[in-house]
């Protein structure tokens, strides 16, 4: 298993939110009814809305996660994943292929009720190469202009 996220809000809101989330995604592990990518997104969204003292209708809280969470099954060779606004990026034999994560980030935020996250199950074989990043990566700037990387970049080079 591996997750990757990337929490929004800067200095205090995110490192809360940071805080928050990692406790969540360390519970995953001994969670009895966390067995699936998607039931760990859940699960950690569930818990931060807790934590927060947030419900659906009153909430005045934007900052939340972004997160892509895999598991590889090595006897079946598939690999399982979920994303909240993140995708993951598979190369094989020179092929990249995207699979995207669901619209909505983890946490609350005005006038949406609790969404679930979609688990995906990809059959993968030796060699595939599996990116997983936020958008932070994409949003780097620099090079001769100054300019963001830009995802059509990445999926360029």
């Amino acid at each position: 298993m591996v997750a990757v996220a990337d929490c929004t809000g800067h200095g205090v809101p995110g490192a809360l939110m940071s805080i928050i989330g990692n406790n969540y995604l360390r519970l995953c592990e001994r969670e009895p009814s966390v067995n699936r990518p998607s039931e760990a997104l859940d699960f950690i969204n569930i818990g931060i809305s807790r934590t927060l003292r947030q419900e659906y209708s009153k909430s005045t809280i934007h900052d939340g996660m972004d997160m892509v969470f895999v598991a590889i099954d090595y006897n079946k060779s598939v690999l399982h994943f979920a994303g909240a606004k993140n995708p993951i990026y598979i190369v094989r034999g020179g092929v990249l292929s995207e699979y995207k994560g669901d619209k909505h980030p983890i946490g609350a935020f005005i006038g949406e009720e609790m969404k679930k996250f979609t688990n995906h199950t990809i059959p993968v074989q030796k060699g595939d190469c599996v990116y997983l990043f936020t958008d932070g990566y994409a949003d780097q700037s620099g090079g001769p202009k100054g300019k963001n990387l830009c995802i059509v970049n990445l999926k360029i080079h």
